[in-house]
């Protein structure tokens, strides 16, 4: 059974330039294979791309889980307020914050500056992370932010590649346009040669 001539494959077809209409030049088949070819690269590269953000998600989750197996909490209370704005500062450039006194297991107090990401006041009890000599350590990052990282770094490799396969079709293309106007030309200066002025 013949598909209607209108047909949505047929439209494709055209529009790839697998048609025999003659008005379709060889050129333009080019460009038909050429708008495919990168339409499947894209897609291959999308499927990449979020194998990697898994890839680096399952990576990033192992190693946050084995640091955080090696961590433990502790209640601490505060010497000194939390300053508005320092908590998350403090925690991603690696130092201590605030000052605060923790008992140790064996009974004794010690007093040191932690890490903390809470706005909290002078007196407060608080939780913090500390390592097997219970020194302060930076909170372990949680799944939520390991998430959004493996999913911009995923996007970040779809962006670079897609704007490189748009960057080579566009010159690709213009090759292709200065190719088909030549083509033009050509035609139209032989039928335009064989014409006579007939206005006298």
């Amino acid at each position: 059974m013949n598909q209607p001539k209108n047909s949505a494959s047929r439209r494709f077809a055209r529009r790839l330039g697998w048609t025999r209409n003659p008005v379709c030049r060889p050129v333009d088949r080019i460009e038909g294979t050429l708008r495919l070819a990168l339409g499947l690269l894209l897609a291959t590269v999308l499927a990449a791309s979020t194998w990697i953000g898994f890839a680096n998600f399952a990576k990033t989750s192992h190693a946050a889980d084995t640091a955080r197996a090696h961590l433990h909490r502790v209640s601490v209370v505060l010497l000194e307020d939390v300053p508005t704005g320092m908590s998350d500062a403090s925690s991603s450039l690696g130092r201590p914050g605030v000052q605060a006194r923790w008992t140790l297991p064996d009974g004794s107090a010690r007093v040191g500056a932690v890490f903390t990401r809470e706005v909290a006041h002078s007196g407060d009890n608080i939780v913090v992370w500390m390592n097997a000599f219970d020194d302060p350590v930076p909170p372990p990052i949680d799944r939520g932010d390991l998430v959004v990282r493996a999913a911009l770094r995923a996007l970040a490799t779809l962006t670079l590649a897609g704007l490189a396969l748009w960057l080579f079709y566009g010159l690709t293309r213009r090759h292709l346009n200065r190719r088909r106007d030549a083509a033009w030309t050509r035609e139209w200066l032989l039928v335009s040669g064989g014409w006579r002025d007939r206005s006298l």
